[in-house]
């Protein structure tokens, strides 16, 4: 049914913070924990949609409560990341519904390239794919680190695309945030969202070519025209009606 998207790929680039899997139960504590040390009296990890990189989120935290100027950005996103991973060992993260399944089909039958491409720091991001048994699924996982621009720049989809040789036509994407989904098509890449209902879709640029609620609707389907799709539902329903009979 999705043959389409897939026809013709040579990799599959997902980011990971909300596409792979939902990591605000851990981000969103470790930026509330380390804003209390710092004496502040709200919860500054509501104030943020997806896609936002945690150096950005303390730059304004930093202006919006007038936090003391000798706190430096670079230690509290340090902070940040050390408590994250501390909550990482006592909390269990697992990939959206459908995603084992789709790595599967993609990397072991289509036998396509795989990567990760994320804003977070590329050590962080191997410390949570670890947690998920997935830091060795993977090609390739960049970080934010490893650009001078994050997303929504399209910098680290253009280096993750040298780094395996690849052309922008030879990729698809899996996003979640507005952000990701601006650096992927500026990168010329198709790309689909995992669409977590935090924006509506007319948000999202454009040229984003699916929205899907996770991996399950793709689980099978790689391959599959709409008419094939349609004449294999047709084949199970009469099998099904055979069997009652």
């Amino acid at each position: 049914m999705y043959k389409k998207y897939f026809e013709n790929k040579k990799a599959v680039f997902f980011d990971l913070d909300g596409t792979i899997a939902n990591t605000r139960i851990i981000r969103e504590p470790a930026l509330k924990s380390v804003g209390e040390e710092i004496g502040l009296n709200t919860n500054p990890a509501t104030l943020f949609p997806s896609g936002v990189t945690l150096k950005e989120k303390w730059k304004y935290i930093k202006k919006l409560f007038g936090v003391a100027k000798d706190i430096k950005i670079e230690d509290l996103v340090n902070k940040t990341n050390d408590k994250t991973l501390e909550l990482l060992k006592t909390i269990e993260i697992e990939p959206l519904e459908g995603f084992f399944d789709l790595l599967f089909e993609i990397k072991e039958e289509r036998k396509m390239k795989v990567a990760v491409v994320t804003n977070t720091s590329t050590g962080i991001a191997l410390e949570i794919l670890k947690a998920m048994d997935l830091d060795k699924s993977f090609d390739l996982v960049i970080g934010g680190d490893k650009v001078k621009n994050q997303k929504p720049s399209p910098a680290i989809y253009k280096k993750a695309l040298r780094e395996l040789k690849l052309h922008p036509k030879d990729v698809l994407v899996f996003e979640d945030s507005l952000v990701g989904v601006k650096s992927a098509i500026k990168a010329k890449i198709d790309t689909l969202v995992i669409w977590n209902l935090n924006h509506h879709q007319y948000e999202y640029d454009r040229r984003a070519l699916e929205f899907f609620p996770n991996f399950v609707p793709l689980v099978g389907n790689t391959n599959v025209t709409p008419n094939e799709y349609n004449v294999r539902e047709l084949q199970k329903r009469e099998q099904i009606l055979k069997e009652e009979n």
